[in-house]
């Protein structure tokens, strides 16, 4: 393969020629994060959604959206899905790493007992370089 003859290729920039005129171009990634919730595996009791908060962008500029519980308890082969962003990340950005951060966070209880809590939050990281 060429990695194991070359070592790893980077593209750092290219251009364009349209009517005689250099244009610079961008390499781009259209990232889609989808936010949803299941229990984890060998769980038996349901789960009472209370709150749903997402947090997701660059580092430095993070869009956070509440959504709706769903009507329902959540039960053991469960999936609802809350919503989904789709994020154009440009992978040719000059030199600047670009930090991206998504985080879910999912305050719930069991169904049948209300003192028994089913929080959990996520984090999803990466860098775009």
């Amino acid at each position: 393969s060429l990695k194991e003859s070359y070592g790893a290729l980077e593209l750092v920039e290219f251009t364009t020629r349209e009517n005689g005129v250099f244009i610079a171009n961008a390499a781009l990634a259209d990232v889609l994060i989808t936010y949803d919730i299941e229990l984890q595996d060998g769980t038996s009791t349901k789960a009472r959604i209370i709150s749903v908060t997402s947090t997701g962008g660059l580092a430095t500029g993070q869009i956070t959206e509440s959504y709706t519980p769903p009507s329902q308890p959540i039960g053991p082969r469960s999936r609802h899905i809350f919503g989904t962003e789709s994020f154009l990340i440009d992978l040719i950005d000059g030199g600047n790493d670009l930090n991206y951060e998504f985080e879910l966070q999912v305050f719930a209880e069991s169904a049948s007992n209300t003192n028994l809590p089913c929080n959990a939050t996520t984090i999803l990281q990466f860098t775009a370089n």
